[in-house]
């Protein structure tokens, strides 16, 4: 796995946890959302690799999957 040597602790976490499918729920709150402005702050799952996009992460955001760039959610 390659990742991103700018990445600090909390965003690696995040990142890793996504691209292995870790089994285990990780809670990430989203941040930055533009198109989605009412979700940021949310406290949300954090499911695994997005299998339509490599560069996006699917998360359960009220009961729904969502497709979201990891820069999008951070560990808390």
């Amino acid at each position: 796995m390659e990742v991103d040597a700018t990445l600090t602790a909390d965003e690696y976490f995040p990142e890793a946890s996504c691209r292995t499918g870790e089994p285990h729920p990780v809670y990430v709150r989203l941040i930055g959302l533009v198109d989605y402005p009412q979700f940021n702050g949310h406290e949300v799952v954090l499911k695994g690799q997005d299998p339509n996009n490599s560069e996006k992460c699917t998360l359960v955001v009220d009961g729904e999957d969502r497709s979201v760039h990891p820069k999008n959610f951070e560990l808390f």
